[in-house]
């Protein structure tokens, strides 16, 4: 998705239909027969370094989320003076301001699905101790009336 908002288009985008070819069957071949070079050309290298790691990973191998978000924080800070908010959307609202907005709280532990007998927030699949913390995540579930503890000791299997 990256790739296409920032080209504006894939090599599998558009193709024109083979007579007695099944349209998913092309588009996979296409996807396939695309080198990671081709499939990067006009994007920063940071994009290609990406794909590259995350193509690189076994099937069970957890990816190194710090270091992916890293990579697009630092292409981030190499394009200069750069908001967070500088969106085309916002930016042409006349009635815009940026001093408005709630900035982003940091990026919490999240839970993978293999991580062995941990409990979840069936919800968000987040582990239960961030989504507790107010330093990590403003008020959500400290201010309401739901019971952080009971979070994740929810059966999916629960009736009542």
């Amino acid at each position: 998705m990256l790739l296409f908002f920032a080209l504006g288009s894939l090599p599998w985008s558009g193709l024109a239909p083979q007579p007695g070819v099944d349209e998913f069957q092309q588009i996979r071949d296409c996807k396939r027969d695309t080198k990671l070079s081709a499939l990067c050309k006009g994007a920063p290298k940071q994009f290609q370094d990406y794909l590259s790691y995350c193509r690189s990973l076994s099937y069970k191998q957890r990816p190194d989320y710090t270091r992916l978000r890293l990579s697009l924080w630092e292409l981030l800070q190499s394009l200069g003076n750069v908001k967070e908010y500088d969106l085309q959307w916002l930016t042409a609202d006349k009635e815009f301001r940026p001093e408005t907005l709630v900035p982003l709280s940091d990026w919490p532990d999240i839970e993978q699905p293999d991580d062995g007998d941990t409990t979840f927030c069936f919800c968000c699949k987040r582990r239960q101790d961030p989504m507790t913390d107010k330093s990590l995540i403003g008020a959500s579930l400290v201010d309401t009336e739901i019971d952080p503890e009971a979070i994740g000791k929810v059966s999916i299997l629960d009736t009542e």
